[in-house]
């Protein structure tokens, strides 16, 4: 009996496990991004698909996803492009808006694009979202709504009255999750802008003068009427306003409520209804865009820009800039941007620092497209 007990025992002793080597949690891919202003690499794209190069795309797919990720399904592991997907949308979610811009000014001063893209800047990079759109001159990301907004625009030199036309209109709404949300493509004969509106509501109206009161009907592209004062884009060949209301403030004339308060501002901000306001608990940023006709020495139209602090505690008013070109803020989790003039954005830690020395950011990273003139003087 004893020598059963052992044997019985020596069945029920556990076996010892062979040891396993801990295994290593994926890390998840690293955005590259855009660093300077460039087209997506359209044939390098195409040559890694046709060598099966998969260390070649997923790094140009870590540039620019939404460019190339419809193309990479299936020739791209599964695992990566989730990975990718993660990344990118973490990314988005502390980005500020800007646009990746390069681009001609031709005659009749018609902006025509190189590169025109709709993204956020984050970690010194520009991350695009939504793929490129034909013919782009313009746009911006709804981040409260979760739009990347891109107009396109087909312009008709035609060197007549009434000329530079518009002959055909794109307009393009993606999420931060490359879906579409809402696409118009317009022919038109006269239209000479187009207006767009993104708030609880995405709709787009042409400036056509064919039609009563010069507007066309409102065409809504995603979304429900509902409150909120909308951002504002007006698109034509000469380049893009913009209109940035920030929730809980309104500018008047030359006044700024937050709050239920009244702040005065520079007397210049009540010439236009171009204004474009970032607030937090402590300041409040102001910057308007007016335009003048300079007739005398040749000059003829000049945009304006006029940027103003205010600590919302005293109502103490700081002048941040005042020149030619116009002007445009945003921020985000990544910083506060601020463009005065065509061609010049500056990065801040914080409202408060907006008026003292910022990082200028690479060439072809803009808030706004550079503006072009108009025919004023004479008229």
């Amino acid at each position: 009996m004893r020598s059963v007990l052992v044997l019985l025992a020596a069945c029920a002793a556990p076996a010892t496990a062979p040891a396993v080597e801990p295994v290593e949690p994926a890390k998840p891919t690293a955005i590259l991004g855009y660093v300077t202003a460039s087209p997506p690499d359209e044939d390098g794209f195409t040559r890694a698909l046709a060598a099966h190069d998969e260390a070649t795309l997923e790094r140009l797919l870590s540039i620019d996803l939404p460019a190339f990720e419809s193309r990479a399904r299936g020739n791209v592991p599964a695992a990566t492009l989730a990975r990718l997907d993660a990344a990118w949308a973490d990314a988005i979610a502390r980005g500020a808006p800007m646009l990746m811009f390069d681009g001609t000014r031709g005659d009749q001063e018609i902006l025509t694009a190189s590169v025109m893209r709709v993204g956020v800047w984050v970690d010194d990079r520009f991350v695009p979202i939504g793929p490129p759109v034909k013919d782009a001159v313009g746009g911006w990301y709804d981040a409260a709504h979760g739009r990347a907004i891109t107009v396109g625009l087909q312009v008709n030199d035609c060197k007549s009255d009434f000329c530079p036309r518009i002959s055909l209109v794109r307009v393009e709404a993606w999420s931060p999750t490359a879906k579409l949300l809402g696409k118009l493509e317009v022919k038109t004969e006269e239209a000479h802008a187009v207006v767009v509106e993104s708030g609880a509501q995405l709709r787009v109206q042409l400036v056509d003068c064919t039609v009563q009161g010069c507007r066309t009907p409102w065409q809504s592209l995603d979304g429900k009427p509902g409150d909120g004062e909308p951002i504002r884009l007006v698109v034509d060949h000469r380049g893009t306003q913009l209109t940035l209301p920030h929730a809980g403030t309104t500018v008047r004339d030359a006044t700024l409520v937050a709050n239920d308060r009244s702040y005065a501002l520079d007397k210049r901000h009540r010439v236009t209804e171009l204004h474009c306001v970032a607030a937090d608990p402590a300041n409040a940023i102001v910057a308007s865009t007016f335009d003048r006709c300079e007739c005398d020495d040749g000059a003829a139209h000049v945009l304006m820009h006029q940027i103003d602090r205010v600590e919302l505690a005293t109502g103490a008013l700081v002048e941040v800039a005042h020149g030619k070109g116009q002007a445009a803020i945003a921020s985000g989790k990544s910083g506060v941007f601020v463009q005065r003039g065509n061609d010049r954005v500056e990065r801040f830690a914080s409202l408060a620092d907006v008026g003292t020395s910022g990082a200028a950011l690479p060439k072809g990273f803009l808030l706004l497209p550079p503006a072009g003139g108009r025919m004023c003087c004479g008229l």
